[in-house]
């Protein structure tokens, strides 16, 4: 019977503590304000659901330490001499918050002036976030720069980019869609590919 007791007293403790209680005091949009039993058990921007009851039940915790962009883009130049270019590329990034750099890979295929070229090119890029890239942020606007150097098929090609790039965290609080709008210019052996490039791409950050 003093087993019972005990046991019966621990299923009561463990289960008070796990409904943790809560009162919903003002509602603007999609934030609250809300009123905590325990304050000390949640932290800000963390993001957590709801059980039954009104209780926290699962937290899960988003971190934009660094992040995995795959992006995608191509450009067609329609004046003499006509030149296309398409490139898929990859990259890993150190976020700062304020700014994020960090290496590429690019796989770049060319047609300019008669000579078409594969190449796998590998360079730098860099972002200067015009607000912070931070948990709980949920757009990105910031300026971009990348140098990238490939060779392939007997030539060299060597890219300059500059624009602007937005990330928008609609997925979730560390997925996003990456849309760039860049001026880039491409010099190779035969001849060079310039113009304004779109660039979308899916970004990852843990």
């Amino acid at each position: 019977m003093f087993r019972i007791v005990i046991i019966s007293a621990l299923f009561i403790s463990l289960t008070s503590q796990a409904q943790q209680a809560f009162k919903v005091i003002k509602i603007q949009g999609k934030r609250a304000v809300v009123e905590m039993s325990d304050p000390s058990s949640v932290s800000v921007n963390d993001s957590y659901s709801v059980g039954s009851g009104s209780s926290f039940s699962t937290k899960t915790s988003f971190r934009r330490d660094y992040a995995i962009d795959a992006n995608f883009s191509y450009i067609n130049q329609t004046s003499s001499p006509s030149s296309s270019q398409l490139t898929l590329g990859g990259e890993f990034l150190w976020n700062f918050k304020q700014y994020e750099v960090g290496p590429l890979l690019q796989y770049v295929s060319t047609s300019a002036g008669g000579f078409n070229t594969s190449s796998t090119a590998l360079g730098a890029i860099g972002y200067y976030n015009f607000n912070e890239n931070k948990v709980g942020v949920e757009g990105v606007l910031s300026a971009i720069g990348r140098i990238s150097q490939s060779s392939g098929g007997g030539s060299s090609a060597t890219n300059l980019a500059a624009g602007g790039n937005y990330r928008w965290f609609v997925l979730s609080g560390d997925h996003c869609f990456s849309l760039s709008a860049l001026y880039s210019t491409t010099q190779t052996s035969g001849a060079s590919v310039s113009g304004i490039v779109l660039s979308g791409g899916i970004a990852t950050y843990f």
